[in-house]
């Protein structure tokens, strides 16, 4: 049978596209965040290239109690931003990049809190550095559906083994005792 036919006839080419959305569209948003997360790690490194850094700082000299210096807190930033971004981009130790991305979103969105003179114009009234903080809802959501899709993985390769399985499974006479691995 041709892959753009089903047992109904040929598919529709808006049918194709929406089975293609399907297969891929949370590896997009995954290499999406990866981009995102090394561009704006990468600009951090450079003194003055990143319009978010002196919030990022300044979020974590306050979270910090003024323990970890500006100087310090900015090339960590940097470096967590990056290798975040790297570990979207390569799908590599997934659980770890997902737990460091919520912990970075998570001090990313503080300064709606901390800092509500700079976020806030009046109340509903985002400044434009509260709308570049705002914008990160967006992050993680695409961060949930990632992790989402990371949780359904598993059960979702289980499934076609076990349309093979299942069939050849033939009942247990009433009179004999199930195997262990028949149980359940």
């Amino acid at each position: 049978m041709n892959v753009n036919q089903s047992s109904g006839g040929p598919r529709s080419r808006p049918a194709r596209l929406a089975d293609w959305c399907c297969s891929h569209s949370v590896t997009l948003l995954r290499l999406s965040l990866g981009i995102v997360f090394v561009w704006f790690g990468l600009l951090k490194f450079f003194e003055g290239m990143s319009p978010a850094a002196e919030l990022a700082t300044r979020t974590m000299s306050i979270i910090t109690f003024d323990l970890v210096p500006p100087a310090v807190s900015r090339p960590l930033l940097a470096l967590m931003e990056t290798l975040i971004g790297v570990g979207f981009l390569t799908g590599r130790w997934p659980r770890t990049t997902l737990a460091v991305f919520f912990v970075q979103m998570a001090g990313a969105m503080s300064p709606l809190v901390l800092l509500p003179g700079v976020i806030w114009a009046h109340p509903m009234g985002p400044t434009l550095t509260g709308q570049y903080v705002i914008k990160d809802v967006v992050l993680v959501v695409a961060g949930l559906v990632v992790a989402s899709a990371l949780r359904a993985a598993p059960a979702q390769r289980a499934q076609p083994r076990l349309r093979q399985v299942l069939p050849l499974r033939k009942a247990a006479p009433a009179d004999q005792p199930k195997a262990v691995s028949e149980v359940g």
